[in-house]
């Protein structure tokens, strides 16, 4: 009986921190986009041309940061 608690508890304890897990990934990939559109609107704005080049290594980056942020939270 014991071990059936135990696994119980083990078991919603792992499903709050994948949640939590969840949750963090998502605001860290959605900052990372919503700045990384920043970027480009406000590049386009000022040159009023787009730099496909610029846009590229840009997506790259921010997604090397959100692929960071997600490994940091599920380690």
């Amino acid at each position: 009986m014991n071990e059936r608690i135990c696994r119980t508890r083990l078991g919603r304890t792992l499903c709050r921190h994948r949640k939590k897990a969840a949750e963090a990934i998502c605001q860290e990939v959605t900052r990372e986009v919503d700045q990384l559109l920043r970027v480009i609107f406000n590049a386009g704005r000022k040159t009023g041309r787009v730099d496909l080049e610029a846009i590229e290594t840009s997506v790259r980056s921010a997604m090397h940061q959100a692929g960071a942020a997600t490994l940091t939270e599920l380690l």
